[in-house]
């Protein structure tokens, strides 16, 4: 691993750059043991910060820091293009009055509520959404796309079928 990072330039060689990096970054210096013909390096991992934090971020290099601004700037520029297209406003006048238009509604808000969700802001049970949904797909194509937790609802309007 430490190889990869650059720290080691050659076979027995750059401890002394991992014990000064341990400490810049302000976690134990690493231990060395030897037991039989294995030899292993134990490297201690930053404790939490602060529970919001995580690990501590602090000192990690200019690069890893970059690549992780760089990660989430295009996780939210194509979570962003996902909930537009995702999102097509269908036209409520075309959907009966009820929970049905309700959570036509509450999907265009928010396209990554769950059953649950909906069910806490209808004031339904989960297995009535479900039934309300079941109801919406002969109206209009409504699907749920990707993990339970993590998916997006998708709307849009039926296709006439020829």
């Amino acid at each position: 691993m430490a190889n990869c990072e650059g720290y080691i330039e050659k076979t027995g060689t750059g401890t002394e750059d991992m014990i000064a990096k341990c400490a810049e970054w302000g976690v134990a210096a690493p231990e060395w043991i030897e037991e039989d013909d294995v030899f292993r390096v134990v490297l201690k991992r930053p404790a939490a910060t602060t529970a919001e934090d995580g690990p501590a971020r602090r000192n990690l290099g200019k690069r890893t820091e970059r690549r992780r601004n760089r990660a989430s700037t295009t996780t939210q520029q194509t979570t962003q293009q996902t909930t537009q297209q995702t999102t097509q406003q269908i036209p409520l006048a075309m959907i009966p009055p009820g929970n049905m238009r309700n959570i036509v509604s509450l999907v265009q808000k928010n396209p990554r509520i769950n059953v649950n969700g909906m069910a806490h802001a209808l004031g339904l049970s989960p297995n009535g959404v479900k039934y309300h949904l079941k109801q919406l797909r002969k109206i209009i194509d409504i699907k749920h796309v990707g993990a339970f937790q993590a998916g997006n609802w998708k709307l849009s309007v039926k296709e006439a079928r020829t």
